[in-house]
């Protein structure tokens, strides 16, 4: 947590969100800065979720990514949050993608579609496919073992690397078997998350 931040005022926290100092961002990205205003805003502003879905289709992208991000965490759900999950989703912006995939799996909101999730193969970045993966298993926990069995063999690195992670976090026993080839990886991040 940046200091300024964690003792600031509420209105200090809102305006800077508007109007972010560069002293602020010398700390970290604006992303991260920008992230870390809206939870300090959370703790510290009961208005903050109207304040923050203000921002929910801001064409400054830091801004609505953090916004979409953090408007799906479960305290603060509203009617709305599906909606700006899903937009942002189809949005085709990898980075509010990521936030809405993110934001639904830690919300328990599952909108997309497998459709949706398949069209994330075709992305530049590895890390897409992957965390589609990662929303499926929570979004069909009957298929979950189905899903990480075939994701431990995909070619695609972050793939296999996601997939040890999530067997991980949930403790799969059944699946270790499967991942134990995968302590000789030839890609070092593979390898280091099957451990």
């Amino acid at each position: 947590m940046i200091p300024e931040i964690d003792n600031a005022t509420k209105a200090d926290l809102r305006s800077w969100w508007v109007n972010l100092p560069e002293s602020l961002v010398r700390k970290d990205s604006q992303e991260l800065v920008l992230d870390e205003i809206a939870y300090a805003l959370s703790r510290k502003d009961p208005e903050w979720i109207a304040f923050l879905t203000e921002y929910a289709y801001s064409e400054d992208l830091n801004r609505r990514a953090s916004a979409v991000y953090f408007l799906a965490s479960k305290p603060n759900r509203t009617p709305a949050t599906e909606q700006i999950l899903l937009d942002a989703f189809h949005s085709g912006v990898l980075l509010l993608q990521v936030r809405s995939l993110w934001g639904c799996i830690h919300s328990d909101l599952f909108p997309l579609t497998k459709e949706d999730i398949a069209s994330l193969d075709n992305s530049a970045d590895e890390r897409l496919p992957a965390l589609g993966m990662t929303y499926l298993c929570y979004a069909f926990p009957k298929e979950r073992i189905a899903i990480l069995r075939s994701a431990l063999r995909n070619e695609n690195p972050r793939m296999r690397e996601y997939a040890c992670d999530v067997i991980g976090d949930e403790f799969i026993q059944e699946l270790k078997g499967d991942m134990e080839p995968l302590l000789q990886d030839t890609d070092t991040d593979v390898a280091e998350c099957a451990k």
